[in-house]
């Protein structure tokens, strides 16, 4: 699912066999860091983005599923699952990365070059959004669920560098703090989970209608959403920031999850 060259200027084609074609309009930062790199690919030259939001899924327990059912079946159901996963990615205008393995990564690039966190709410909702879809679709599935195969799944909102591995094999990556702080939140959590960084939780309560509570150490409460409806000269007008009714009511527990050596402030679900 690794990206590669398309024929056409205007568009970014991941591998023929998993996800369609993402267009300009589609994926705007995505060529913008594409444009910057392809010419230099050879030299490996990274690009910064200031903004973006990146997903990691990982199914738990999947080698208990490998051993029940072997490699070829199991194969085959990851790639119908992530197929699935491919086109909630397009609907939330988000971007499919690559899979290893039971693993699936994918990115929410800001649209336009902001100096600021107004940028955020688009990406940053429509990431929670795919991510308790993907959850569902996953606990909706009467084999994975036979065999105790859970969804976990972190997000993480900030910097990143972007461009071509100096290595011929690989192709366009992500790198960066923001990316490994994903991944930890992903791989620390419990199953079933979605665990969010702190700058992803408040760009969500923002624009949800629900009060921001920031982590402190003592905090085990659950933050409650707020039912009281936003003056119609409050609305948020833009329909990417408009949430499905779920999602919006959803509630987040602030939690500290232990990652190798380090303590991470999350918000988990």
């Amino acid at each position: 699912m690794d990206f590669h060259h398309s024929k056409s200027k205007g568009c970014i084609a991941p591998n023929k066999q998993r996800s369609p074609i993402f267009n300009n309009h589609r994926a705007f930062a995505f060529q913008n860091a594409r444009k910057k790199t392809i010419e230099y690919s050879v030299l490996g030259l990274k690009h910064n983005m200031p903004h973006a939001v990146v997903i990691f899924c990982d199914l738990s327990n999947f080698q208990f599923l490998t051993e029940q059912y072997g490699d070829m079946m199991c194969t085959n159901i990851v790639e119908s699952l992530f197929d699935q996963f491919d086109e909630m990615t397009t609907h939330l205008k988000l971007t499919p990365l690559k899979t290893n393995g039971d693993q699936y990564i994918a990115v929410g690039f800001c649209s336009k070059d902001y100096s600021n966190d107004e940028a955020l709410p688009p990406q940053a909702i429509s990431a929670i959004e795919f991510g308790v879809k993907a959850r569902n679709l996953v606990s909706s599935n009467a084999l994975l669920m036979s065999s105790s195969c859970h969804l976990r799944v972190g997000i993480a909102t900030g910097p990143l560098i972007t461009g071509h591995s100096t290595r011929s094999a690989m192709g366009f990556d992500i790198w960066g703090t923001t990316v490994n702080k994903a991944a930890m939140l992903e791989q620390f959590t419990a199953p079933n989970t979605i665990a969010v960084c702190e700058k992803t939780h408040s760009v969500f309560k923002m624009h949800s209608g629900q009060p921001f509570s920031p982590i402190t150490d003592s905090m085990t409460t659950l933050n409650r959403c707020d039912e009281t409806i936003m003056e119609s000269g409050n609305k948020i007008t833009n329909e990417s920031l408009l949430l499905n009714e779920h999602v919006a009511s959803m509630a987040f527990c602030s939690t500290q999850i232990q990652a190798k050596a380090a303590l991470l402030n999350a918000y988990i679900c």
